[in-house]
């Protein structure tokens, strides 16, 4: 009794146990075909290029296996359509030399010189734009400037006609507008002149050795009088010729000033300058 109790739980273990080895054995099946099947298919991509049966090949993109064929479709679509207008292109061209040909055979006039004198027109006429409107600014430039000018030579005008005024002592005086003239060419600032003129022989020097120094005019002069506070009165006369035997400075000296003033300041000064040598060269 005991012995078929036993055969019977055998048995019963041997059933149950027996669905479980089929699924493990199912499940390994399946992985296995899966593992063949991706190699298969990559081995198929990486040898189809190879496969592919090139010599009876129609030239058509439908014949290329399915896995290409939308690659190839728009490869093929894009590059009709630049040959296509390449094509077009050199048909324009082409009907063009025709005419052109056609039109020279008949014996009329290259239609090109027509398209070319047109466009030379064109550029003659913004060449003579560009030639009036810089003519008009030269002209405009050539107003202003000598509206400048004429500015400053009145305003130099009248500031000598006032200096002459105030120092009607000197320019009165032949000899003291010659004295007065020599000094200012020999680069003394005009302002300071009438006060140079009152040194004496010794100041006067010693006022013109102080200037070559660098000194400026104002103190040169302050110099001067100081270096000879000690030294005794000149005779009345020494005042009145101080200077008189001082070389005059040549034109040319002073002919380029106007061309080497940096400011209006300093073209003012020289067309004061200017009219002040004209003051005192005669005037009565």
């Amino acid at each position: 009794m005991e012995e078929e109790n036993l055969e019977g739980e055998v048995e019963s273990t041997a059933a149950d146990s027996t669905p479980v080895a089929d699924e493990s054995v199912n499940e390994v099946q399946t992985e296995s075909s899966d593992s063949a099947s991706s190699s298969t298919s990559t081995e198929e991509e990486k040898s189809s290029f190879d496969s592919f049966n090139w010599d009876e090949w129609d030239g058509e993109y439908a014949s290329f296996p399915d896995n290409v064929k939308p690659w190839a479709e728009k490869v093929y679509n894009q590059r009709e359509s630049w040959v296509n207008h390449q094509i077009q292109q050199s048909e324009g061209e082409i009907d063009r030399l025709r005419d052109l040909y056609e039109t020279l055979v008949s014996g009329h006039d290259d239609p090109r010189l027509g398209e070319f004198e047109e466009k030379v027109q064109g550029w003659e006429h913004k060449y003579k734009e560009l030639q009036d409107t810089h003519a008009t600014t030269l002209s405009e430039h050539e107003v202003y400037k000598k509206s400048i000018d004429d500015a400053i030579q009145k305003e130099a005008d009248d500031y000598a006609d006032r200096f002459a005024k105030k120092h009607d002592d000197i320019f009165n005086n032949e000899e003291k507008a010659t004295i007065f003239s020599n000094l200012v060419e020999e680069g003394w600032d005009f302002e300071i002149v009438p006060a140079l003129m009152r040194l004496d022989k010794n100041q006067l020097q010693a006022a013109k050795k102080a200037k070559q120094d660098g000194v400026p005019d104002h103190y040169a002069i302050q110099f001067a009088v100081r270096s000879a506070k000690s030294k005794p009165d000149p005779r009345p006369g020494a005042r009145i010729t101080a200077g008189a035997t001082s070389p005059a400075v040549t034109p040319n000296q002073v002919k380029n000033e106007l061309a080497s003033a940096k400011s209006f300041d300093d073209i003012r000064t020289i067309a004061a300058r200017t009219a002040l040598k004209r003051h005192s060269g005669g005037r009565r």
